[in-house]
């Protein structure tokens, strides 16, 4: 729970916000075809994950 806090402020440090609680990559799209990424997503960089953020990032969300 402590690096998820330390990543949290890491994020806000470099995007001064906080990490949204989701991002829908299509908003109008029906509900089983979309792509849905969540708040821990845009942590991954800050917990050294950052390979699995740029595999996810390139394969355009986690359905894909």
């Amino acid at each position: 729970i402590k690096q998820i806090g330390i990543a949290m402020h890491n994020y806000h440090d470099v995007h001064n916000t906080l990490p949204p609680g989701y991002l829908d990559d299509d908003p109008t799209a029906n509900v089983t075809n979309h792509n849905l990424l969540g708040w821990g997503t845009f942590i991954l960089p800050y917990i050294e994950q950052s390979a699995l953020y740029d595999s996810i990032g390139s394969a355009g969300g986690f359905n894909n």
